[in-house]
């Protein structure tokens, strides 16, 4: 099992004093002032694409918990450990947020996502961008429907080239209210198959 370690990197002005006292005492005082913490590690892997499969899950996470982050099915909420690209790190900010390589937001805690690219190893699966995550608000629309409409949904509405933060559906007959992470808003009917 992984275990998720605070990676505390200061990266402030240092008078130089090598008095072991003083920089003990300094750098806690540096800590204190909120001068850095790079996040928090997230078991990662090189491997860059395996066999996915549309499996609807939401991410949930615990900064307390060995495995910092991981996936519960959307209807069943059974918990599955998770694995990530090289680079990913995460931070609570005070929730859950999952960081790229570049350290640019690509998950949040509670995100609806559509699908994972399968079982890796020790039952750790593998999730690699673009990956279509989102708030989502299933409504009236019956659960099976609304797997369905929202892949639909945000495809005809432009992703993956724009990022979409939430898909609310408002009635049983896929009426959306659909918001991009830059704060536009569309509305419309999901394209049923």
């Amino acid at each position: 099992m992984h275990e998720a370690t605070v990676a505390g990197s200061v990266r402030c002005p240092s008078d130089g004093l090598m008095v072991t006292t003083a920089l003990v005492v300094g750098a806690f005082a540096l800590l204190l002032s909120g001068c850095g913490q790079s996040g928090v590690d997230l078991p990662t892997t090189d491997v860059e694409f395996y066999s996915g499969y549309g499996s609807p899950v939401v991410l949930r996470g615990d900064a307390a918990d060995p495995d910092v982050a991981w996936i519960e099915g959307y209807e069943s909420h059974n918990r599955t450990a998770v694995v990530w690209p090289t680079g990913f790190t995460a931070r609570f900010d005070p929730d859950l947020e999952i960081l790229d390589e570049s350290g640019r937001v690509v998950l949040r805690e509670a995100d609806y996502i559509d699908g994972t690219c399968g079982v890796v190893s020790e039952g750790r699966e593998l999730l690699v961008p673009p990956f279509l995550a989102l708030r989502l608000d299933c409504g009236r629309l019956p659960i099976r429907d609304c797997q369905i409409a929202v892949g639909t949904t945000a495809r005809a509405n432009g992703w993956p080239d724009r990022e979409i933060a939430e898909i609310q559906f408002l009635d049983s007959e896929a009426q959306y209210r659909l918001v991009y992470e830059d704060g536009a808003e569309v509305s419309g009917r999901a394209p049923m198959p």
